[in-house]
């Protein structure tokens, strides 16, 4: 009986242990998606000795309270970070999603476990979050895991720039780094070339244009408000064209010519005025007439005329002895189209800008039928006068015209007027020249006769720089008579490349007074 008892009671004990003890594994929870995730992964971080702090790291999180049902990992390497792997840089190398490189590409922008934001890049295939490349990576479960050299930064600065470029000589290439939150940094371009390193501009963006075919390194250093600093480098290769660029225009895009002598031997038609005046320009032998006030040439070449510091970029020439200074405007294909849009001219400041000698912008209404006074013309603001006939002791010397192809009644020339350089007394005294800056004004060949580019200002007269120029403008700026010579006119006979032609002026032997 004794012993019956006893079998009794430890029935029941073990009764009640297997009974407490189903108890316990009903009352035990299911493990989250995200603790199956962060299971899955850690055995694919421990199979890495290299990451054995993230490791320990990501062990001791807690994403039991996470919804996600798949990360990305962006596991660091030991020694990646100095103090070692803290909570809050861990939770910036988890998203809450798999992200492929792809994904990542597409998303732009992505919030790590903590909320920091973290920017994405993409550059030659090569993806990085934070301006932190972030290599190739593996699928875990539904997660992905890539494995880091270093840590990823918690500011989203990013600087950019690709590794290489291909460019001819004589050509633009412009250079504009991605730059994301770097507001305040300050900017420095280096370039080595030739065995020299030179610091070569301070601005963000950069507009590389040389002479010379090799081989470039520029580099671009962001120093940001903290004095941490950013860099990208890239290689340039500068190559010779395929076909030798010509110092003189190789398009003539406009041509209108105020009423003046030998305008109708152009042709009949603009599209043939064209033509003629580029085979008369295209070797810098020719004479194109451009009348009086307001006439106009607009031309291109096939490169572009480079903007070269401390140096005179171009020149201009013409013919006969009756001088005419006519102010320059240049132009930029900025928009890369090939054509001179309205917005991309600026005027080259010669050296009456802003003087007694400057009338300032002028526009002078044409008529198109010519009277026994000449050819009438009134100015905006109501003065009036003719271009006329040139006779010199009752003889007539030349014949004024005006072009055949303007069809209407009048026909309206703007630009920047000059008062003539003259003796007012002495109508037979040729007119003097102005110091530099203007064409059809110094003698043909002087350095005088030369432009630089960075005589180049805005509309309100504020200086601008370009990297070069691809057109260029020429408008007859003067307006009056002399006797036997007729209308101050600009009697095209060249405008020209002087870096393509090796002649080296400097911008203080140009506005050097003789």
């Amino acid at each position: 009986m004794k012993r019956i008892n006893l079998i009794l009671k430890t029935l029941i004990v073990s009764l009640l242990i297997v009974g407490l003890g189903a108890c316990s594994d009903s009352d035990k929870e299911e493990p989250t998606p995200a603790e199956n995730q962060q299971k899955l992964i850690l055995a694919a971080l421990e199979s890495d000795p290299e990451l054995s702090q993230f490791t320990e790291a990501f062990r001791s999180i807690d994403l039991s309270s996470s919804a996600a049902t798949n990360f990305t990992v962006l596991a660091i390497k030991n020694n990646a970070e100095e103090g070692g792997i803290t909570a809050d840089i861990l939770k910036r190398h988890i998203l809450e999603k798999a992200y492929t490189p792809s994904a990542l590409t597409e998303a732009g922008k992505v919030k790590s476990l903590n909320g920091t934001e973290l920017i994405v890049k993409t550059a030659e295939g090569i993806v990085s979050l934070n301006n932190t490349p972030i290599g190739t990576h593996i699928t875990v479960g539904n997660s992905t895991l890539y494995i880091l050299d270093k840590a990823i930064p918690a500011e989203n600065t990013f600087l950019g720039l690709a590794s290489g470029f291909d460019v001819s000589i004589s050509k633009v290439l412009e250079l504009r780094p991605e730059v994301i939150d770097l507001d305040g940094a300050t900017f420095e371009w280096t370039q080595e070339f030739g065995g020299e390193k030179t610091v070569i501009s301070t601005e963000v963006n950069y507009d590389f244009i040389t002479l010379a075919a090799g081989e470039y390194k520029l580099s671009l250093k962001a120093t940001l408000p903290n004095d941490k600093t950013l860099e990208v480098s890239t290689v340039i290769t500068v190559t010779e064209p395929e076909k030798a660029f010509v110092a003189f225009p190789n398009r003539v895009f406009d041509f209108v010519p105020a009423p003046g002598q030998t305008i109708k031997v152009l042709g009949d038609t603009k599209e043939k005025a064209l033509t003629a005046v580029y085979e008369q320009i295209k070797t810098g032998s020719g004479n194109v007439y451009m009348g009086a006030f307001g006439g106009y040439m607009v031309v291109g070449f096939d490169h572009t005329i480079m903007n070269k510091a401390g140096f005179c970029d171009f020149t201009t020439k013409y013919g006969g002895s009756n001088i005419s200074p006519s102010v320059i405007w240049v132009a930029y294909d900025a928009n890369k189209n090939g054509m001179p849009d309205d917005d991309e001219w600026y005027e080259i400041e010669g050296s009456e800008y802003g003087s007694v000698n400057d009338l300032g912008i002028q526009s002078y209404t044409y008529q198109t039928t010519k009277t026994e006074d000449g050819y009438a013309w009134t100015t905006q603001d109501g003065k009036t006068g003719y271009v006329t006939d040139s006779y010199f002791w009752g003889s007539l010397m030349a014949e004024v015209e005006v072009p055949f192809w303007i069809t209407g009644p009048t026909y309206t020339l703007t630009g920047r007027q000059l008062k003539p350089n003259i003796d007012e007394d002495n109508d037979f005294k040729p007119a003097l020249p102005f110091a530099w800056g203007y064409a059809a004004n110094q003698p043909n060949g002087s350095k005088q006769a030369a432009i630089d580019i960075d005589w180049a200002i805005d509309a309100k007269g504020n200086k601008v720089h370009l990297p070069g120029v691809d057109f260029i403008k020429v408008v007859n700026a003067i307006q009056g008579m002399r006797p036997m010579m007729g209308e101050y006119r600009y009697q095209v006979t060249s405008i020209e490349d002087l870096h393509l032609q090796t002649v080296e002026i400097t911008t203080s032997e140009a506005q050097s007074v003789r």
